[in-house]
């Protein structure tokens, strides 16, 4: 899907898609949702994802209604959020012949399968928003519990990113050698300028020791110019 803009329509009332108590707008609200966004869109690049979390809380048949609605108001990709089981998975990839998307939440409700099994199912599409910060979140528990354990972090520095590395993926060595040019450039137009300023007569307290300095080399004298 290289060069497509996927803008997803969801029809929950806040809530995370695998936690409790979730509701759901009335279904004509949601496909009116839809027909305005497929009526506007002139870009073909431009790629509408219809989400339902009526699953949870209305049930599995409900949640199909609701997709093969939104796939008639001219959905492109159909996401049908937090199936319970493999048997549900397996109903929802043979009910629509568009694309569709799966949410991999790691202790979420939905089974988590290998993308080959996902797409043997008929899924084509995987997110899998909780990865990244259920990890780091885990990393960081460990971590501090060995700072408020007063171990330090010594022994937690195997579950680290190298700081080294971390550099490196920042792009930290690229803006240091581009502070180093830069200094280096500034420090040539310097020394240029420098060499074409005038030159003054600076009188010392002695009348006769004159003697001729640069601007930027002036003590508390008495100057006259050339």
């Amino acid at each position: 899907m290289n060069g497509l803009a996927l803008r997803a329509f969801s029809s929950r009332i806040r809530n995370c898609g695998h936690t409790p108590g979730r509701r759901v707008i009335p279904l004509e609200d949601m496909v009116r949702k839809i027909e305005v966004a497929a009526e506007s869109s002139s870009d073909g690049n431009f790629q509408i994802v219809a989400r339902t979390d009526a699953r949870t809380s209305l049930g599995l048949d409900e949640a199909l209604r609701r997709g093969e609605a939104y796939a008639t108001a001219d959905a492109d990709v159909l996401f049908i959020e937090s199936p319970e089981s493999v048997d549900e998975l397996e109903r929802i990839g043979r009910a629509f012949d568009l694309p569709l998307l799966v949410n991999v939440v790691e202790g979420g409700r939905t089974p988590q399968l290998a993308p080959d099994e996902l797409q043997k199912l008929g899924f084509s599409l995987a997110i899998y928003p909780a990865s990244g910060f259920l990890s780091v979140a885990k990393v960081l528990k460990e971590v501090y519990g060995e700072i408020l354990a007063r171990k330090g972090t010594k022994g937690a520095t195997p579950s680290m990113y190298p700081f080294s590395d971390m550099c490196e993926l920042m792009g930290f060595p690229e803006v240091w050698a581009f502070d180093r040019r830069m200094r280096i450039e500034c420090e040539a137009r310097r020394f240029v300028a420098i060499r074409r300023a005038p030159i003054t007569h600076c009188a010392d307290a002695n009348p006769r020791e004159v003697r001729r300095v640069r601007p930027h080399a002036r003590q508390s004298c008495a100057t006259t110019t050339r």
